[in-house]
């Protein structure tokens, strides 16, 4: 059974139980991004739970996304810091030996996956501990460099959209077409977005013009 099995079943598992496609794929892909650091150190069944445990992270980090009201619209941050977090620990957990050395040529000083030392009578956490100062550096690293490129736009004015585009939201202001189905947007909305963007002569092409979705036709969901 290769990861890529481990996946499909995964995605299909987690369709069956919550019938959500976006949540199905990017259990999927969380699972993929945790895979990505182990994937040459640690045995298959490790592979399996790496991609259960995924699985779980993306739905406790999207669940924690929408509790404290951050904007992620596609999940990003569930599936690529959480996932990623995860894939990490989860290479200080599982990593066994003889695939360390046959992955990255080591044969001294290697410090094996916690679970396998602990299983030996060492109980040598090194790597563990590794992968988490690797976390936390990452983290800061990121803020720090995201925190001035922001901080640059936002003083330049560059940061944010108009409040109004924020309310139609850019699928629509910018792409003429809801990519998700989080409830109808106001025709009012649209059509003021239409007018201010015509008080500024941009609407002066026919294809600036954006529409406030329809419902469905019966005809369309039976098609």
């Amino acid at each position: 059974m290769t990861f890529y099995h481990v996946v499909r079943w995964q995605a299909h598992i987690a369709y069956c139980v919550f019938r959500d496609v976006a949540w199905t794929m990017n259990g999927a892909l969380c699972g993929l991004a945790a895979i990505t650091g182990p994937c040459a150190s640690v045995p298959t069944w490790a592979g399996v739970v790496i991609g259960i445990g995924a699985g779980i992270v993306y739905v406790i980090g999207s669940k924690t996304m929408l509790y404290f009201k951050i904007d992620d619209a596609v999940d990003a941050v569930p599936v690529h810091l959480f996932g990623g977090a995860w894939g990490d620990i989860a290479t200080g957990l599982f990593s066994r030996l003889d695939l360390l050395n046959r992955g990255y040529g080591l044969s001294t000083n290697i410090h094996q996956g916690w679970f396998f030392s602990w299983g030996a009578g060492s109980g040598d956490a090194h790597l563990l501990a590794c992968q988490i100062v690797g976390i936390i550096f990452i983290f800061f690293w990121v803020f720090t460099m995201m925190y001035a490129c922001f901080s640059i736009l936002n003083f330049f004015g560059l940061y944010r959209v108009d409040p109004i585009e924020e309310e139609v939201g850019l699928d629509i202001s910018r792409h003429k077409g809801a990519a998700y189905d989080h409830g109808m947007v106001s025709p009012e909305a649209v059509e003021e977005l239409n007018m201010s963007r015509s008080k500024s002569g941009l609407t002066a092409a026919p294809e600036k013009e954006v529409e406030a979705p329809s419902a469905p036709t019966g005809d369309e969901i039976d098609a």
